[in-house]
């Protein structure tokens, strides 16, 4: 046969080769298979049901009885380590309960819990919001739940403040001549001027809110629904 016609039926060959279902070469497999290193069964194994009460108590009755470790274990089918573990616990804590855990760590630390403690109570009306940023600029990222928890912990509650009117345009009258006619009035005088306040209450009744006479220096006297002193 000549050389040009064995070079052209060679790719022929080749392809009738791989149509037959001939094996794939050994790197092909590699990329061809189904099954990856990735489905390889969990090592890691789960926590084992822990033992009853009265298997921790026969355990430790067991021990006091003059038994070994070996000697428990077998006879409860419990493992040597388990039975050691329990009989320390015992010896320390003089206990078969489950001992409180120590939980996840604080978010916010023992200098921040002071820092917001101490702002709140300089100014009450400080805000979670206010809190949340203040710790963020610190380098602490927490959330308003957390300074709810921490505050209550430190025996601080949340609190809306009491809803007061807003003076109407004839109040802002009143004072207004009143602070203009005791302009120049000297410091003694105003040892005996009562302060004006206005006390608001809800009544579950015909009027809504009230007017409460006040008490200033031991001498009762009442405002009237303009702020004008009666005497």
């Amino acid at each position: 046969m000549p050389l040009g016609q064995e070079q052209l039926r060679e790719p022929n060959r080749c392809r009738s080769s791989s149509r037959g279902g001939a094996a794939a070469p050994e790197p092909y497999k590699r990329h061809l298979s189904t099954t990856s290193n990735s489905q390889t069964p969990n090592s890691t194994m789960a926590k084992t049901k822990e033992l009853s009460k009265d298997t921790r108590n026969k355990i430790v009755d067991l021990h006091q009885a003059g038994k070994t470790e070996s000697a428990i274990g077998k006879q409860l089918g419990v493992k040597k380590s388990t039975v050691g573990a329990i009989i320390r616990k015992w010896k320390t804590y003089k206990t078969t309960d489950n001992l409180p855990r120590s939980g996840a760590p604080r978010k916010i630390s023992p200098r921040g819990v002071k820092m917001i403690t101490r702002t709140v109570s300089k100014n009450p009306r400080t805000t979670r919001g206010d809190l949340v940023n203040d710790l963020q600029r610190a380098g602490t990222k927490v959330t308003k739940a957390t300074i709810s928890n921490t505050l209550r912990r430190q025996g601080l509650k949340s609190c809306s403040a009491r809803r007061v009117p807003l003076l109407q345009p004839v109040h802002v009258r009143v004072r207004l001549k009143f602070a203009r006619e005791h302009l120049d009035d000297p410091e003694e005088d105003w040892e005996n001027v009562i302060c004006r306040l206005f006390m608001t209450a809800q009544v579950h009744c015909a009027e809504t809110l009230r007017l409460f006479s006040i008490r200033v220096y031991n001498n009762e006297r009442t405002l009237d629904p303009l702020g004008t002193l009666i005497t």
